[in-house]
């Protein structure tokens, strides 16, 4: 089995969120090499989404990714759900 990595290269700062993006390695085939995590409380709901994005972070398509889901505002618990898994690792 494969380690699967999620490095975290940046945060992206907002109000009522937290967002982050992760280099996956290896890419994902479902969303590729970065993707978003974004962790929020919403109308009083937990959610925590993930969409596939750019290195800088830019989001190239809002839809709901793999790995997204709501309940928890643990970005492992939606890294857990991009293909067989990531972990989330610090910057070699």
């Amino acid at each position: 089995m494969t380690h699967r990595k999620a490095i975290e290269t940046r945060r992206l700062v907002a109000a009522a969120n937290d967002g982050r993006v992760y280099r996956l390695d290896p890419p994902a085939e479902s969303v590729g090499a970065y993707v978003l995590v974004s962790a929020a409380v919403v109308f009083g709901r937990t959610e925590t989404y993930v969409f596939r994005c750019t290195e800088d972070g830019e989001v190239l398509d809002w839809c709901e990714a793999e790995g997204s889901l709501n309940g928890t505002l643990q970005h492992q618990d939606a890294l857990d759900g991009i293909g067989e898994g990531y972990t989330i690792a610090r910057q070699p």
